[in-house]
């Protein structure tokens, strides 16, 4: 049995990726993944991190978050989503502890 909402953050997902295709961001889903490399996980809601945000990406990520603002619930029918941003890699953020933990500079969570 997979994440409970896969299906849900699967669509929020691809029409994210959409939006950067479509603003010209990037024009593959390799591309994009490497402008904002982000991780999705699916448990009690959809939730999408994004890391290594700078000035580089920025304007990507504020379009990304326009999206789910005004579009999110729509998308997953219903289902709450979080989103989380941060500076650092992904690595880095894993590579984290309890003792030097990496805090998202960024997170918002739409429950309706």
């Amino acid at each position: 049995m997979g994440e409970k909402y896969a299906e849900q953050g699967g669509r929020l997902s691809g029409a994210l990726r959409t939006a950067l295709v479509t603003g010209g961001f990037c024009k593959t889903s390799q591309e994009c993944q490497k402008l904002l490399p982000g991780t999705a996980g699916h448990g009690d809601r959809v939730r999408i991190a994004y890391y290594e945000v700078n000035d580089r990406n920025i304007k990507a990520l504020s379009v990304l978050i326009n999206m789910v603002v005004e579009q999110g619930i729509a998308i997953t029918s219903g289902i709450p989503i979080t989103i989380t941003a941060y500076k650092e890699s992904h690595e880095e953020y894993r590579k984290s502890s309890v003792f030097s933990r990496i805090e998202p500079f960024l997170v918002l969570e739409m429950n309706k």
